[in-house]
């Protein structure tokens, strides 16, 4: 979506419309993974859990990007501990099962799922959901945990936003540095 927005070369038709084609999957799955935030929204409001959609979900709200600028694979969510088996059920009332558990989060997927459809950007492509009940990069010369401040102290149920831009950041940027230990 970025070079169908700002690329100045035109190139072959081809590529022009391989460039479209991406720039509509990107907006369409864009378009979805907000539905679906919208419903995680109501599913925990219902079932009184208050989480927290963190770094591509929370750019997303704040309209940083335009529309499908931003690749999202996924979505993260941040829990209490305490929380983690309601919304675990929460998310199974939406069509989605446990699959994989990590020491970083556990991941949903949707019970229709199959691997994935489409190359680059696609609307059928399986948005799964990793569930966290902390913040914390394990970073060559300490774990780094952020979890107490990218968790709202009054934190509402349903999906609550950063406490701050700057909590935001704060994750975005260790989020980074982990990726970067890892050469990811």
């Amino acid at each position: 979506v970025l070079l169908s927005n700002r690329l100045r070369w035109q190139g072959p038709a081809l590529w022009q419309g391989s460039l479209a084609k991406q720039k509509r999957q990107g907006v369409l799955r864009q378009q979805r993974i907000a539905e679906l935030l919208e419903q995680i929204d109501r599913a925990a409001a219902q079932a009184g859990i208050a989480l927290v959609a963190l770094k591509g979900s929370a750019l997303l709200s704040l309209g940083i990007y335009g529309p499908g600028e931003r690749p999202m694979g996924d979505v993260d969510l941040l829990v209490r501990s305490e929380d983690v088996e309601a919304t675990g059920r929460s998310l199974t009332t939406l069509g989605y099962a446990a699959e994989l558990r990590t020491w970083r989060h556990q991941t949903f997927v949707p019970g229709s799922a199959s691997t994935r459809v489409r190359l680059g950007e696609h609307v059928d492509n399986p948005i799964l959901i990793e569930v966290h009940t902390r913040i914390l990069e394990r970073l060559p010369a300490l774990d780094t945990e952020i979890t107490a401040q990218v968790f709202p102290r009054a934190a509402q149920a349903g999906a609550n936003p950063y406490p701050s831009s700057a909590a935001l950041m704060r994750h975005l940027l260790l989020h980074a540095a982990g990726n970067m230990r890892a050469r990811a």
